[in-house]
Order: structure tokens, then sequence, then C-alpha cells
């Protein structure tokens, strides 16, 4: 009975170690990834359920996946070295789903953005690339994803009318070359161009138009799959 007991407090110990990580119970996972969006915070930390999740979030830049439990969470952000909480809201994770938080715009009206990032593989020969406006300074925008040296006034916008916070579809296109140009809704006129970007088959990718600290903007591109 002693033996059954000491083995039962152990689980236990051993599920509420687990929490973060892995969840308790049915062993459910689902995995994370957090960007940093948020023009004037050159790092933020993540918590989740009151654990530091991600530390050093650097602007512009989003972490690796991150293995965790599912279900209803807590996330919290704030500036490096601070304890002082940007956002604070709780997310959804699905069992067995991939999900990108983004943290966009100013300190004092920041955000979250919930993506469900699509891993399975595009049909053979072609790419899987989803548009995220997370620019506080960019406004509504119709998207043109074309081939380079291609005229904006030969063709139909590939996304219209996308506003801040918002994200596309999956566009499914044929792997290659293609520049990106970000209009405001209804001209031609580019507020950004990538340039030409190279897309392999049986890639999905996010592109997330972002402030550029500089002045202007600017893209930073996350891997869904391969």
């Amino acid at each position: 009975m002693l033996a059954r007991l000491s083995t039962r407090i152990g689980i236990l110990f051993l599920c509420a170690a687990a929490l973060l990580t892995a969840g308790c119970g049915g062993g459910s996972k689902a995995k994370l990834r957090v960007l940093n969006a948020v023009p004037n915070q050159s790092q933020i930390t993540v918590l989740l359920d009151g654990n530091a999740m991600f530390n050093n979030v650097a602007y512009g830049i989003a972490n690796d996946y991150m293995s965790t439990g599912d279900g209803s969470r807590h996330i919290q952000v704030e500036p490096a070295g601070s304890t002082n909480f940007i956002i604070d809201q709780n997310i959804n994770l699905n069992s067995g789903t991939n999900t990108t938080f983004i943290a966009a715009d100013f300190s004092s009206t920041s955000s979250g953005i919930v993506l469900t990032d699509d891993t399975t593989a595009p049909t053979s020969g072609n790419v899987k690339i989803r548009i995220v406006n997370g620019s506080p300074n960019l406004g509504a925008v119709d998207v043109f994803i074309v081939p380079p040296g291609t005229s904006l006034n030969s063709v139909s916008p590939t996304i219209t009318n996308l506003g801040f916070g918002s994200s596309s579809d999956y566009q499914s296109l044929v792997a290659g070359s293609y520049e990106i140009f970000f209009t405001p809704h209804g001209s031609t006129f580019a507020f950004l161009d990538t340039g030409a970007v190279s897309f392999a088959a049986e890639q999905n990718r996010t592109v997330v138009v972002l402030n550029n600290l500089s002045g202007g903007f600017q893209i930073t591109t996350l891997t869904d799959l391969n």
C-alpha cells in the first residue's frame, strides 16, 4: 500500500512539472512560436501560464516552435527586463497543431495575433504562402504576389484590403521566384516592394509585413513547413 501511495505521489509531481511543456493526463501536445512585432520593444519575454517560455525575443524575429500542453493557456508579454505586461490574454492551443502568436502594435496598445499554421504539404511542385499585416503604420493594403518584373497595372491583386492584424488564407502557387508588393487598397503605388524572393516546392511560408525601425516597412518570413 505504501509503495502504491509513493508511486501515485511521484506521478503527481511529474505531471505538475510537465504542465508547461507537455500537459498532463492524455499527453496531448501543441506547438507554439512567438514573433516580436512590437516596434518600440527591441526584445520581449513571453510567459505561458505564469512561466517564462520565450526570453529575449528580438524585434522582427520568431523563435522556433516549442511543444506545450494543449487547451486554454494564459499568455503574457512583457518588455525584456521588465515586469509590466503589454499583452495579457488567453489563447487556445489545439492538440497536434502549430500556432504562431504575433505580439503586435506599439506597447501602449499591443495585442496578440493568433494564427493556426498549415503543416500539410502543398501539391507537387507548389508552395503555400500566407500574408500577415503586422505593421501598425501600414493601413489596409492590397498584396501582389507576382513574377519579378511584372507591371502591377497589368494584374489584379492576389489579396485585397488586408488590414492591420489580419492574415490572408494560404495562397497555393507554383514554386519559384516572386516579387511581393504591398500597396494602399485600390492603388498600385507600392509602399513596399520585396524584390525577388525564392520559394521552393513543398514549402509553406508565412510572410509578415512589419514597421522598419529605420523608416518604411520590411518583411519577415516564417517557416511553417520544410
